[in-house]
C-alpha cells in the first residue's frame, strides 16, 4: 500500500485558507461596489489544479492494473470516462448541491432579492447546478443579467465552485484521452497544449482566469477552462515523472540539495500565496516566471524524497487535508451572509476561518459517515432484480 503523502494534505489546507483571504479582501469590496482592499495575482494556484490531474493518473493506472491482473479487457475509453466521471458526482456531488444551494440562499438574501423570485433564480442556473459554469453555461443568465454586466462573484450562486466544475468537465475529457491513448496525450497532447496556450496568453499578456472569455471569432471558450485542463493535465504528466524517480535511490548529497531548492521553493510559494501585489515589499515576480517555478515545487512535494517536503509529510495534516475541499466549497456563502453583520474584513476573515473550518468538518463527516455508505447501497436500482433474458425472436 502506498504511503499517503501529508505535505500534500497540508499544502491544500493554506491554499484553500487562502482563497478565503482573496475573497474576503479582494472580491467582497467588490461585491459591495468597492475598490479591493489587496489584490492578489492569483498565479501560484498550479499546485491545487495539478494534485487533481495526478490523483486522477493515479487513478487510471491503478484501474489499468487491475484490468490486467484480473486478465480483463479493459473497457471502451468512453466507459473508462463515463465511470470516472459518475465517481466523482457520487463523492462531491451531493455536497457541492448542498453548496450551490447555499449559495443561492446567500447570494439573494446580499442583494436583497424577495424569496419568491428565489425558486426564479433556482430555474435559472440549473447550469450552475450541473457543474457546467467552467464550460460557459450558467456564467450570467436571465434572472441575475448578462454575464459582464456586474461583478463576476454577484452572477453565480457559488463562485468558487469553477474549481469542482473543472473537475467534471475537464476530468471526463483527460480520463478519455488517457484511456484512448495514454501515450500520445503524456508524450504529446498535453506539452504541445500547454506550451501554445501559456506561450499565447503570455504575448497578448493575459493571465487566464474563470471569467474571461477567450475569442475566436464567434466562437469563445472560458480561460479558465483551458488553463484548468492544462494544469490537470500537467499533473497527470508529474505522476509519470514521480513514478519513474519514486524507484531511485537517490544520494544523500542529491537530497541536502533538493532539501534546500525545496526550502527556497516553498517560501517563494507561501509569498506569492499571501502576499498581495499591491504591498509595498511585494516581489514583482510575473505570473509566467511564477507558473514555472511552482512546477518543481508541485514535482518534489509529490516526490517526497526532501528533507523539507518530509518535514511537513505529518499524519497530522491528513483530516485538516481532507476537510479543505469542503472549507473551499462552503466558504464563500458563509462570508457572504457574514458580510452583513461584520463591517471589519480582518474580524470577518478570522470568523471565516472559524466558521468555515467546523462546518467543513461536519460536512466531510456528513459525506465520509452517511451519504457514501447510503450511495454504496445503490438505492437506485430495486433490490430485487430479476435476470433479463434475451431471447431471439
Amino acid at each position: 500500500m502506498k504511503k499517503m503523502n501529508y505535505f500534500v494534505e497540508f499544502l491544500r489546507l493554506w491554499i484553500a485558507y487562502s482563497f478565503a483571504a482573496i475573497h474576503v479582501f479582494m472580491v467582497l469590496p467588490m461585491m459591495q461596489g468597492k475598490p479591493p482592499v489587496f489584490i492578489w495575482a492569483l498565479d501560484c494556484m498550479f499546485p491545487f489544479m495539478a494534485f487533481a490531474g495526478y490523483f486522477l493518473m493515479q487513478g487510471f493506472r491503478s484501474s489499468q492494473a487491475t484490468y490486467k491482473s484480473s486478465n480483463m479487457e479493459a473497457p471502451k475509453p468512453a466507459s473508462q470516462a463515463w465511470n470516472y466521471l459518475k465517481k466523482r458526482l457520487l463523492f462531491m456531488g451531493p455536497v457541492f448541491l448542498l453548496a450551490q444551494l447555499f449559495g443561492l440562499v446567500a447570494i439573494d438574501i446580499f442583494k436583497g432579492v424577495p424569496i419568491t423570485q428565489w425558486p426564479l433564480h433556482l430555474l435559472n442556473s440549473v447550469g450552475e447546478l450541473a457543474g457546467l459554469q467552467l464550460t460557459g453555461i450558467g456564467l450570467g443568465n436571465g434572472f441575475v443579467g448578462p454575464w459582464g454586466t456586474a461583478p463576476d462573484a454577484l452572477m453565480q450562486l457559488n463562485a468558487p465552485m469553477w474549481f469542482v466544475s473543472g473537475i467534471f468537465v475537464c476530468g471526463y475529457t483527460i480520463y478519455y484521452l488517457l484511456a484512448k491513448d495514454e501515450d500520445k496525450f503524456i508524450g504529446w497532447i498535453t506539452p504541445v497544449f500547454s506550451i501554445l496556450i501559456w506561450g499565447s496568453y503570455w504575448v497578448m499578456n493575459v493571465y487566464p482566469v474563470p471569467r474571461l472569455a477567450s475569442v475566436i471569432g464567434d466562437f469563445a471558450v472560458i480561460s479558465g477552462l483551458l488553463k484548468m485542463f492544462s494544469w490537470m493535465s500537467l499533473g497527470a504528466v508529474l505522476w509519470v515523472a514521480v513514478d519513474y524517480y519514486k524507484r531511485k535511490e537517490f544520494t544523500k548529497g542529491t537530497k541536502v540539495t533538493l532539501t534546500v531548492v525545496q526550502a527556497l521553493l516553498l517560501m517563494f510559494f507561501f509569498y506569492k500565496l499571501w502576499i498581495p501585489v499591491n504591498v509595498p515589499f511585494s516581489l514583482k515576480v510575473d505570473w509566467g516566471s511564477t507558473f514555472l517555478i511552482t512546477i518543481p515545487f508541485t514535482f518534489l512535494g509529490l516526490l517526497n524524497v526532501d528533507g523539507t517536503t518530509r518535514f511537513f509529510d505529518k499524519k497530522i495534516f491528513k483530516i485538516p487535508g481532507r476537510i479543505s475541499m469542503y472549507i473551499y466549497m462552503i466558504h464563500f456563502p458563509i462570508m457572504t451572509l457574514l458580510s452583513l453583520y461584520i463591517e471589519n474584513l480582518y474580524t470577518l476573515y478570522a470568523v471565516l476561518i472559524v466558521i468555515s473550518t467546523i462546518v467543513g468538518y461536519l460536512l466531510y463527516l456528513l459525506n465520509k459517515n452517511i451519504i457514501q455508505p447510503y450511495f454504496e447501497k445503490k438505492p437506485w436500482y430495486s433490490k430485487k432484480q430479476e435476470p433479463t433474458a434475451i431471447t431471439a425472436e
